[in-house]
């Protein structure tokens, strides 16, 4: 079960590195050591996370999370629909054991039927909630297959409002289809910092 999570933890741990790449500038060489630990800098953030991750999809058990965090791993990604919210829940137990400043925390609100600039504000704010936590390190709109949606009005003014009121540091998406569309426009428009890529590792 372990190696099965480490396997699980090191893919996505890649698809995270891939997105440091997006602007062209920068190449996957640059890194940093600290302990027994590489970092990277994520994307257009100035956030350097670990080159391995924990993913809340399912969330790992309380013992594994604390193990990674003591061993260097600083970045967490969940989002609102992992595990109908326990995954934040869980997640926001573990910001209150090791401390805010340890962890950079990743979550996702969905572009689902009837969404509006008022459904993704209250779903960040209800994610907030859960993980117990004033701000996120990065907000992501969850599996982006449709590339008109990356700039539409909605998304972008839900994002400038959460941004005002300090509740996220970085923009992103996760992209599960439609690629190179969604990916492509991701890098044109200008507005994201990173992009997370669906990978796996069978």
């Amino acid at each position: 079960r372990i190696f099965l999570r480490s396997l699980l933890l090191g893919a996505f741990s890649t698809s995270l590195a891939s997105a440091r790449l997006l602007s062209g500038k920068q190449s996957q060489d640059e890194q940093v050591k600290k302990g027994g630990m590489f970092y990277r800098r994520l994307g257009r953030t100035n956030l350097l996370i670990s080159e391995i991750a924990l993913g809340g999809s399912p969330v790992p058990d309380m013992p594994i999370m604390l193990q990674a965090v003591e061993r260097g791993v600083n970045y967490i990604d969940t989002s609102n629909s992992y595990q109908n919210g326990n995954s934040e829940r869980q997640i926001g137990q573990l910001l209150k054991l090791v401390g805010r400043d340890k962890i950079h925390v990743g979550t996702k609100f969905h572009l689902r039927r009837n969404w509006s600039e008022e459904t993704i504000i209250s779903s960040v704010e209800d994610s907030l909630a859960r993980l117990s936590t004033d701000y996120l390190d990065v907000l992501l709109i969850h599996g982006a297959a449709d590339e008109e949606h990356l700039d539409d009005e909605r998304v972008l003014s839900a994002f400038e409002k959460l941004k005002k009121q300090g509740k996220y540091r970085f923009r992103g998406l996760s992209c599960h289809s439609n690629h190179h569309k969604v990916v492509k426009k991701a890098v044109d428009c200008g507005y994201y910092d990173m992009v997370q890529l669906g990978y796996n590792v069978f």
